[in-house]
């Protein structure tokens, strides 16, 4: 039985802990602050015309068939 309890404990140890103690020892966590960067995007957004488009068409899947609708 102690040797149940010695073979679970090593198996924690190796699945569990070691792991854990690598990843916290090579990774890094500080957050880098950047320098300086000055991006100012600028986007001329023009209205959507729906004039230009007159009809639009809908799809009936029930009655394979389409419909065309005018866009008022």
């Amino acid at each position: 039985m102690k040797k149940f309890f010695l073979l679970f404990f090593i198996f924690i140890i190796l699945i569990f802990i070691i792991p854990a103690i690598f990843a916290n020892s090579f990774y890094s966590t500080a957050v880098k602050e950047p320098e300086n960067i000055t991006n100012v995007v600028e986007e001329k957004v023009e209205p959507y015309n729906y004039k230009e488009h007159g009809t639009i068409k809908l799809l009936h899947k029930n009655e394979d068939r389409v419909e065309e609708m005018r866009i008022r």
